[in-house]
């Protein structure tokens, strides 16, 4: 038993283990990282993006009353681009990409004009007062060309 103690081998074997448990133990598997899930809210997004509908009632009734080969044609199309993206990501092909670059700022932009629109909301009477107190900087000479 002493000898089999003293062998490098042994240790190995057995730290190797304990490294191999404690990364399969802390880490998430390969199956749930690779899972796309497909639920209603993320469906009807797609579907949004994809028709470019505004009226959201009108998209969720649509929605409710299509039928099951539609609906599986959307979901199909949801998952292969769901998976194409995902296999894009890992290999890194969106990295110092200038076009991908500027759809990002471009997003970012519209989120943050809707933000700023919606934070300052300015009414009629307000917009009337304003230019009332301003109307020397729209004013322009008259002039005959």
């Amino acid at each position: 038993m002493k000898a089999f103690l003293k062998e490098p081998l042994v240790y190995f074997l057995l730290i190797g283990g304990v490294i191999f448990s404690l990364s399969s133990f802390f880490e998430e598997t390969y199956e749930d990282a690779q899972e796309i899930v497909v639920d209603r809210a993320s469906l009807l997004r797609y579907i949004q993006q994809k028709t470019k509908a505004i009226d959201q009632a009108r998209l969720v009734r649509s929605f409710e009353t299509m039928p099951h080969a539609k609906r599986q044609q959307w979901i199909d199309a949801y998952v292969r681009e769901e998976a194409l993206y995902r296999e894009g990501q890992a290999l890194g092909l969106g990295k110092d990409d200038p076009i991908i670059k500027g759809r990002v700022i471009q997003k970012l932009e519209f989120i943050t004009q809707e933000y700023s629109e919606a934070v300052l909301k300015v009414s009629d009477a307000q917009l009337e007062v304003y230019f009332d107190t301003h109307k020397k900087d729209y004013y322009i000479e008259p002039f005959v060309t």
